[in-house]
C-alpha cells in the first residue's frame, strides 16, 4: 500500500514539475512535505487518495481534508 501511495505522490510531483525525473519528483515531494523519511505523510496520503479517486488535487482541498482529520483525531481522545 505504501509503495502505491508513494508512486501516486511521485506521479503528482512529476506533473507539477513537468518532469520525468524520479529524483526531482522525490525532492519536490519532500519539499511539499508529502514524503518524510521515505514514508508518506498525512498530506501525502491525502494527495494519493485524491489521485486514486480521480479527484482534482488542490491546496484548498488537501488543507480542508487535513483539518477535518485533525478534528476527528482530537474528538477521538
Amino acid at each position: 500500500m505504501i509503495n502505491q501511495t508513494i508512486k501516486l505522490i511521485l506521479q503528482h510531483c512529476k506533473q507539477l514539475e513537468g518532469t520525468d525525473d524520479e529524483e526531482r519528483a522525490l525532492e519536490i515531494a519532500q519539499i511539499c512535505e508529502f514524503i518524510h523519511n521515505g514514508e508518506p505523510t498525512r498530506t501525502g496520503r491525502i494527495v494519493a487518495s485524491l489521485l486514486q479517486s480521480n479527484e482534482q488535487v488542490t491546496y484548498f482541498k488537501v488543507k480542508q481534508i487535513s483539518e477535518l482529520l485533525g478534528k476527528s483525531e482530537e474528538n477521538s481522545f
